[in-house]
Order: structure tokens, then sequence, then C-alpha cells
């Protein structure tokens, strides 16, 4: 009711010109609004329908003004941060989510995610191929998002089909800007599927992991970077029209994408507000744990450059004495002990 009342002068409808058409009352902003969220939960339109005693055309209409009332609704609108102020309550955020406050300075996580989709037609994309993705054998959409440390929705943007490795959608997104213009010492933790930046920083890989100071940076890193996929475990499990393709046009489905991020971050928003915040953490055992419909990236191989503040950060994980916890280590060698028994068939 509280979203309802945010929404409401643009879900009123005229009672004379309902009167009129149907010879029933307008239906009012609860009623569109709820439809509209059982809708993106995952529920049948023919229940939905019958529940409200709806026409189909009526359910649609209704339905696509709901999605339009929240999308321009500005109070809902992710917002990235501009002023020293918000970065620094960002960074203060994640500094309380990694050991002794050893990764300060970090302002978001960052990753991609396969937005699943039916096969466009000719009509809407002259090169469908650009939607395939080849790691997952699926048609989608190639999805971007940064989050803070509540896993609230800093930004996330379509900027590229399924096709497009993260790295190559980061290019061309409007965040790339964002990110490499933040101040210095302040930035963003990525995945390998990113080339590593003064401002993007990324865990080492192969012989260089090795290394025991680089695999304590990796396992820091990965206590804040893992909240990107919290976030989108959370947003696919509370809206579950995103765990299977969207049986929708394509400029469609980025709507409902949309849609799903700014009710994902009014519902985080509200449970802060309250005081009220759910221990996520608990529901995930390692950075490594895909759970709840989270896609990870599909591109481990891109190449690095170096960092001056990655450094520095190692650095500062050496003078702390701070290493990759013993059972962290012990469910690691375990893990690759029992692939080894899958993949060893010689």
């Amino acid at each position: 009711m509280s979203l309802a009342a945010l929404l409401e002068p643009s879900l009123l409808q005229s009672d004379r010109h309902s009167l009129s058409s149907c010879g029933q009352m307008a239906i009012c902003p609860p009623h569109i609004l709820g439809l509209t969220i059982r809708w993106l939960s995952g529920g049948s339109y023919h229940d939905i329908r019958d529940a409200g005693n709806f026409s189909m055309p009526t359910f649609f209409r209704l339905l696509k003004k709901g999605l339009h009332a929240i999308v321009s609704c500005e109070e809902l609108q992710m917002k990235l941060p501009t002023t020293v102020n918000e970065l620094d309550e960002l960074a203060e955020g994640f500094k309380n989510k990694s050991t002794e406050g050893v990764m300060s300075g970090c302002v978001g996580a960052l990753d991609g995610l396969l937005l699943l989709i039916w096969t466009p037609t000719r009509e809407e994309a002259s090169n469908v191929r650009q939607f395939f993705s080849g790691h997952y054998q699926r048609m989608g959409l190639n999805v971007q998002g940064l989050v803070d440390c509540h896993l609230h929705f800093l930004y996330a943007g379509i900027v590229a089909g399924g096709r497009s490795s993260d790295y190559k959608s980061y290019q061309k997104s409007s965040l790339l800007d964002w990110v490499e213009n933040l101040p210095p010492m302040y930035f963003v933790v990525g995945d390998n599927a990113y080339v590593c930046t003064e401002h993007l920083l990324t865990p080492f890989c192969g012989n260089n992991c090795a290394i025991p100071d680089n695999d304590a940076y990796n396992f820091y890193l990965s206590q804040l970077q893992i909240r990107v996929e919290m976030a989108f475990g959370l947003l696919k499990t509370k809206w579950r029209i995103l765990r299977l393709p969207l049986e929708l046009p394509l400029k469609d489905a980025a709507l409902v994408f949309h849609v799903c991020c700014l009710l994902h971050n009014y519902c985080i928003n509200e449970r802060l507000l309250l005081d009220e915040e759910v221990q996520i953490e608990m529901m995930y055992e390692s950075a490594e744990v895909q759970q709840l419909g989270y896609i990870p990236s599909d591109n481990l191989t891109v190449p690095h450059s170096g960092s001056v503040l990655r450094n520095r950060i190692i650095q500062r994980i050496s003078t702390k004495c701070l290493t990759r916890p013993e059972l962290n280590l012990q469910r690691r060698n375990h893990e690759e002990a029992r692939k080894a028994m899958y993949f060893d068939v010689s």
C-alpha cells in the first residue's frame, strides 16, 4: 500500500470513461499494482485474470500501465553517487563487510548476468546470433550490474546481446566513464571477466594464484565481490519471471528487467528503513557457490594490466598478516580433489 500510494498519480483511471466503456467503476491503483507484482513474481496471467475477473485485453492494458508507472517514478530511479560524501558512505559499508576493513575504498561490486529471452524475430533484430550465448547455449541479453553492500542496485543496464562478453559490454556502458573517473583510492571490484585498472580491481588468476599474498588478496576481494552475486540471486528469487526465458518482445524484456530492479531496490530500502535487514550472508558458504538462479560470468581469460592500487592493498593485507582462512583452504582442497575424481578417467 505504501508503494501504491507513491504510484497513485500514474495509476489513477477515470471512473466516467470506465463506466461508459464497460459499465463498471475504474480499477483502483492497489489492484493494478497487485496484478503487476503478482505477474512479476511468476504468477500465471490466467490465474490473475480469473482472480480479478479481467478480460485478457484488460489484463495486459493494466499490466502495461503498472510497469510504466514504476519505471517512470522519479523516487524509484537508480542513481550512481556523484559526491564525495556519497562515495564515503558506500566505502564505509563495504569496509564493514571486509575482515579488519582491509579492503577500504570499495564503492561497488560489478558483475554480468545473462537475462534469458526467447529468440528475437527478424523484425526485432537483424542479427539474431548476437543474442546467443555460446557458453550457456541460451538466448539472452548481457546485463551489467553494480551494487552496494546492502545488495542495492546502483546501476543495472542492458547494453549488448548474450554473445558479448562482460568486459566488452562494460566498455559499451555508461558505467565505464563513472568508474574510471572515480577519485583516487576509490575502486569497484569485479571478477576475472574484466581488466584490472586503478579503479576496477579484479582477482589474480592462473599461476599468480599460487603466490600466498595474491591468494590472500583474492579471498578478501571475494568477500566484497560476492555482494553482486547475492544481489542477482535475490533478484531472481523474488521476481521469478526472470528465472525462465521472457516470453516478450525484445523491447519489453528490457522494460521488465528494469522494473524488477527498481522493485528490488524499493524492497531493500523499506527493509533498511524498518531496521529489519535480513542476514542473507548465511545463505552462502563461499563466493564460488552458485545459488538462487545466479549465472556467473562466461569469460575467465581476459589478460590483466597492472594496478598500483591493487599492489598497495596486497601490501596492506600482508602487513596485517592476513591469509586465506584455514577452513576455506580445506573446503577448496576438498572441492578440487572431488573434481579430480571425475576428470581422472584414465
